[in-house]
């Protein structure tokens, strides 16, 4: 690890095989500590260590409302070309950089959720997780469908989430990523 890592649970090189360990952001503090196995032994999961429908809804609502803020903002102040398709271009690199260095966009980070890995114990992602993660929102790209599709598939992930033990939304299954709340991360 080096000081660019930032601090979260992750394997450290020479630890047992299924463990991690917390890194500071400049060193490793403590002693490994298994992975939760997420139920792979039959036991039940404990889904309270997992964001809530309420809280991924209350942090997508916030960064809907700062991406349409700046939007508005730019298209009036500066160009309305930089307001539609600069700045929610802008948006989506944001949130993937912002996903795999902290752990998530800012409507996550002010709920108190983070995404991780599929162990729901390292965080944060890294980039390939959470520029996978993202890509079902493409969806809402489409000419045409986009807005139907994108209410379709934000339906679809309340499902999943509501009914899933690890809280698992369309987004952490195609990034073998979850949402954790952030007491759970150390």
């Amino acid at each position: 690890m080096t000081d660019e890592n930032p601090a979260g649970y992750y394997r450290a090189e020479g630890d047992a095989p299924g463990t991690v360990r917390y890194w500071d952001g400049h060193a490793w503090v403590g002693d490994p500590q298994p992975i939760p196995d997420g139920g792979a032994s039959g036991a039940p999961v404990d889904t309270s260590r997992y964001a809530s429908v309420g809280a991924r809804v209350a942090a997508a609502l916030i960064d809907v409302g700062f991406t349409i803020a700046a939007i508005v903002a730019f298209a009036v102040a500066v160009d309305v070309f930089v307001g539609l398709v600069v700045v929610p271009l802008v948006s989506y690199v944001l949130t993937v950089v912002m996903t795999a260095r902290l752990g998530g966009p800012p409507g996550k980070l002010i709920m108190g959720v983070r995404v991780t890995l599929a162990d729901g114990v390292t965080s944060p992602p890294g980039l390939g997780p959470a520029f996978t993660r993202t890509v079902p929102a493409i969806v809402g790209s489409v000419p045409g469908l986009g807005g139907l599709l994108t209410v379709a598939l934000n339906v679809v992930n309340v499902v999943f989430v509501s009914r899933d033990e690890e809280r698992r939304s369309v987004h952490d299954r195609v990034g073998q990523t979850r949402v954790v709340r952030r007491a759970d991360l150390g």
